[in-house]
């Protein structure tokens, strides 16, 4: 029955000698290939409940040159080299058999069944596979059964919590992170014999020795980082702030690679202001922005980027108000997928804001005619403001008083308060007032006015000074 078993199983590079000598027969290591898992190297249903032996943990990681190995890309096949820590609860275990799930256990079960690498301990000895520079196998082995397969007892060190180690070669490893924690999982499975009876030559003898003698570990980790598409987005906004009622800002976007050898393709850019800035046409709509759409763009999708490589492109819109606003944020997200058709996405923000003119006006008065002792005022509001509209609140004349009703020495008005002015526009009006100067008579008039950010505060302004006398002259 051995020999069948060695007929049909293929030996694991990791835990077999490269020449072994036994019994007179000369074994070699096999090539490396897709191997049996537990399950079958059994022949039979395993129930797994003993916990005899186990691997605690695993470090010191390496490529199969001896090089240290820190990450892997996710989704992709490797090969690597680490030092397992063998534990044992038993004073001794025969035949030692450690089996790992090299295809990411899509079958949730270990390294019951799939695709496995199945390995034996053994005295260290060379890596046979190429390049043939790494040292595997246990310094620690131990013979206690004579056979090829190395065995474990307590006395030799092997008891918890960290055991021995057994440096094992495993090869085309999926790189996947099953449990979300950034680790690549390794799910195992080890097996033993309680007894000293079988003759163990290969990994394929390495068979549980009753249905529970084997232990499984389904979450085992390798401090191996498992590495996805990562992409920072940058935004920034030009100018920073425009003046009421505000208009066009030029919006610059960048995404750079943040991954350290997974390259991402970019393929859909939204703004939560402005919605779709830009897009392939199988990627979904980009929600509708609450500002409004974009005015233009010099974005281009698909963008392809190696670890490290950035894209930038600008888009322009426009914000506007009547009044000022300090700070008007808006975010845009930039989404695609890494080589592993994994998504991809980040956001970045920038804020502009648009600023208060300050009320300009500008107030004159002039002659209207000379009747005897009472003279006929004009006077221009002119609201200079480029903005918005102003109030027009008072209108009074430093000798004569309010010059919006009859009173005193104010005979007659057509001006009246308050009044609207529009940006740009004039608003005129005329009194008539008596003075009793003989000679000359020199007075001017002071306008309130307010705009619609401040209503409760007025701003004065005066008119020029008007002289009248004989000749009737306009003072600048």
């Amino acid at each position: 029955m051995k020999l069948m078993k060695l007929s049909k199983r293929r030996v694991g590079l990791g835990g077999v000698l490269g020449l072994l000598a036994l019994g007179g027969l000369l074994l070699g290591a096999q090539p490396a290939s897709a191997q049996s898992c537990i399950t079958e190297q059994a022949g039979r249903s395993l129930v797994c409940t003993a916990n005899d032996i186990q691997v605690a943990f695993a470090d010191n990681v390496r490529d199969t040159s001896g090089t240290s190995l820190t990450q892997c890309i996710s989704g992709q096949t490797f090969s690597f080299v680490a030092d397992f820590h063998v534990t044992t609860t038993a004073s001794t275990r025969y035949d030692i058999g450690l089996y790992f799930a090299t295809d990411g256990d899509p079958n949730g079960d270990g390294a019951r069944s799939g695709v496995c690498s199945a390995n034996i301990i053994t005295p260290l000895h060379t890596d046979p596979a190429s390049p043939n520079l790494v040292t595997l196998g246990s310094a620690d082995a131990v013979n206690a059964d004579g056979d090829t397969c190395r065995d474990v007892t307590t006395n030799a060190g092997w008891g918890k919590p960290n055991g021995k180690v057994v440096t094992v070669r495993v090869d085309n490893v999926s790189c996947v992170d099953t449990d979300g924690d950034g680790k690549l999982n390794l799910p195992n499975c080890t097996s033993w014999s309680q007894n000293s009876g079988g003759v163990c030559s290969t990994a394929a003898d390495a068979a549980p020795g009753s249905p529970s003698k084997c232990s499984c570990d389904l979450t085992f980790n390798i401090p191996i980082f498992v590495e996805t598409g990562t992409i920072s987005v940058v935004k920034a906004a030009s100018p920073a702030s425009l003046p009421e009622p505000g208009g066009e800002f030029t919006y610059t976007v960048t995404a750079t690679n943040t991954a350290q050898f997974t390259s991402l393709t970019l393929d859909k850019i939204c703004d939560d202001k402005f919605g779709l800035v830009d897009k392939v046409a199988a990627a979904t709509a980009c929600a509708t922005g609450t500002l409004g759409t974009i005015n233009s763009e010099t974005c281009s999708l698909p963008q392809t980027l190696a670890p490290g490589g950035q894209y930038q492109c600008t888009f322009k819109a426009n914000v506007t108000s009547n009044t000022p606003l300090a700070n008007v944020t808006d975010t845009v997200t930039v989404s695609g997928h890494d080589q592993n058709n994994k998504p991809v996405s980040g956001s970045g923000s920038a804020s502009v804001a648009i600023t208060d003119v300050p009320p300009s006006a500008l107030v004159t008065k002039a002659l209207d005619s000379l009747q005897c002792a009472t003279v006929r005022y004009k006077v221009d509001v002119k609201n200079t403001d480029s903005a918005e509209a102003l109030t027009l609140t008072t209108l009074t004349d430093n000798t004569f008083g309010s010059i919006t009703s009859v009173h005193d020495a104010v005979d007659a008005t057509t001006c009246v308060v308050p009044q609207t002015i529009a940006s740009g526009a004039t608003y005129s009006c005329k009194f008539d007032a008596t003075f009793c100067d003989a000679s000359s008579h020199t007075d001017k008039v002071t306008a309130k006015l307010h705009d619609n950010d401040n209503p409760n505060t007025d701003s004065s302004f005066d008119s020029n000074s008007v002289t009248i006398n004989v000749s009737a002259q306009q003072q600048p």
